[in-house]
């Protein structure tokens, strides 16, 4: 939505390497999660293989990622290994937050639906919300903290009724 064609290349070959032929570590081990490596048994195989001449693997950075060229008819010379799942996906929140178009969009988990924030009658729904958010967080944090303070109250009361006997 509001990409440009040279754009549209780079998150299709982002798409390439994350959706489709992801590969990502897991409590220290490579792990796929790309759809393409995940129907493959074949290539499943040979991207999870320690053999010296199987693939090459270089660190997810989607600014340098979505400039590689990929081949569709063979298994893949080269895998972009993530450093866990979700920090693939705070990359790639990153870099489609940079891409240059004359609006925001967001996704509305409720209509299941991206909605193109274009206008300020759009945006101030979403303030709004975000601002009664905040004053909810702000309130189950003050009655934490008042409740920790008095658990800790008690306890040193509890210490030096102890000490006194």
């Amino acid at each position: 939505m509001g990409a440009t064609d040279e754009d549209l290349k780079k998150l299709a070959t982002l798409y390439w390497f994350t959706v489709e032929f992801g590969v990502c570590k897991q409590d220290g081990e490579r792990r796929a999660y790309g759809a393409g490596l995940l129907s493959s048994f074949g290539e499943l195989e040979y991207s999870m293989s320690l053999h010296a001449d199987k693939p090459k693997f270089l660190p997810f950075e989607p600014m340098k990622t979505c400039d590689q060229e990929y081949p569709i008819t063979t298994y893949q010379p080269l895998y972009f290994e993530a450093d866990s799942f979700d920090h693939m996906k705070e990359q790639m929140r990153k870099y489609a937050s940079q891409l240059n178009r004359p609006f925001a969009v967001r996704y509305n988990p409720y209509t299941l639906s991206v909605e193109v924030l274009d206008h300020s009658k759009k945006l101030l729904p979403i303030a709004h919300s975000l601002q009664s958010q905040l004053d909810t967080l702000k309130s189950g944090l003050e009655k934490l903290r008042t409740l920790e303070e008095r658990q800790q109250i008690l306890e040193f009361e509890r210490l030096v009724g102890g000490q006194q006997q």
